[in-house]
């Protein structure tokens, strides 16, 4: 089933995430998560060698302590079991934290909670990302060369449509208030820092 769901979230999404509402698929979820979590290792460990093995052909004085401490660390961290661990587990974490924010924020505004069927439409919202870090690993391993930086915004541009119809199609909202309630949490960081930094400022933080 998870095969599938993968399959009809690229070809016809609504009616993925009208399946994933009316079934509730958890264990697919868990597997999808699994499997997304695996590519992130990858994908990650192999970001990190790239970057240790471009930066080791710059001297190092003229690097400067900073990237000279960060190049030990991406160099230590990339062959570090911490990285398989974290890979496999924040997918996990990611998606609980955005369902359950997402759902509060739907129960206060709308009334409306739907918070197991949002998790999984909001896990399997990530097909594209998962796709992306794919064809990033082909073109590491095949050719030696990152993907186009315009190719990456394609695909997150689909995760975020994905994203908002998870939310649109689980609440049977109005396109234009999925759009509101997703970017809400977005507003209110961006609101919150700016806050932040006022109130640092105005004791001599900077």
């Amino acid at each position: 089933m998870t095969f599938e769901l993968i399959k009809k979230m690229i070809l016809r999404p609504r009616e993925a995430f009208t399946e994933i509402k009316e079934a509730k698929p958890l264990y697919s979820a868990v597997l999808y998560l699994l499997v997304f979590g695996i590519i992130w290792y990858i994908f990650i460990y192999l970001y990190l060698s790239t970057l240790t093995k471009a930066t080791m052909e710059t001297p190092l004085d003229s690097l400067g302590q900073y990237y000279t401490t960060l190049l030990n660390f991406a160099f230590t961290y990339s062959r570090s079991y911490y990285l398989l661990v974290l890979s496999l587990v924040m997918p996990f974490v990611n998606s609980f934290f955005s369902a359950a924010i997402y759902n509060l924020l739907a129960e206060l505004t709308l009334k409306k909670t739907n918070g197991i069927a949002l998790f999984i439409g909001l896990v399997f919202a990530s097909v594209p990302t998962l796709i992306e870090r794919i064809i990033f690993i082909f073109y590491e391993v095949i050719f030696k060369t990152p993907i186009s930086p315009l190719i990456s915004l394609i695909f997150v541009s689909w995760s975020i449509y994905l994203f908002i119809m998870a939310i649109r199609e689980t609440y049977d909202l109005h396109s234009n208030v999925a759009i509101i309630l997703f970017l809400l949490p977005i507003f209110s960081l961006l609101i919150g820092s700016f806050y932040f930094v006022l109130v640092f400022k105005s004791f001599g933080g900077f």
